[in-house]
C-alpha cells in the first residue's frame, strides 16, 4: 500500500482502517493517548486531536466520517482537518498500528 493512497491523493472518503492487534492503547493525562506497538516497542503519544481520530478509527468510522466529526468538534477549516487526518493516517499506517481495510 502506498503512502499516496493514505495521504488522500488517491484515497477515498469511504476508506476504513483496522487497528492492529499489535497496538496497545492507554489513556494519558489531558485527553492524550499512548499507543505502543507491542512487537517493535515503539511508543507514540497522541495529542487530543489525534486521540479523537484514533477513537474514530477504532469505532470503524470511514475517513469521510472522521472528517465530518472533527469539523463539527473543532469548527476549523476542512482543509486543515483533512491535512491533520492525512498526516496521522500516514504515520499510523507506516508504523503498522492501523491497516487499510479491504
Amino acid at each position: 500500500m502506498s503512502n499516496d493512497r493514505i495521504a488522500g491523493k488517491t484515497g477515498s472518503a469511504s476508506d476504513r482502517f483496522n487497528v492492529s492487534s499489535d497496538a496497545l492503547v492507554r489513556r494519558f493525562k489531558d485527553d492524550r493517548l499512548v499507543v505502543v506497538h507491542l512487537k517493535t516497542k515503539r511508543t507514540h503519544v497522541l495529542n487530543s486531536t489525534a486521540a479523537e481520530i484514533w477513537k474514530l478509527i477504532a469505532a470503524g468510522s470511514s475517513r469521510g466520517e472522521m472528517q465530518q466529526a472533527l469539523e463539527r468538534m473543532y469548527g476549523v477549516d476542512q482543509n486543515q482537518i483533512s491535512n491533520e487526518i492525512n498526516q496521522l493516517l500516514e504515520m499510523l499506517t507506516g508504523e503498522e498500528l492501523i491497516h487499510l481495510q479491504g
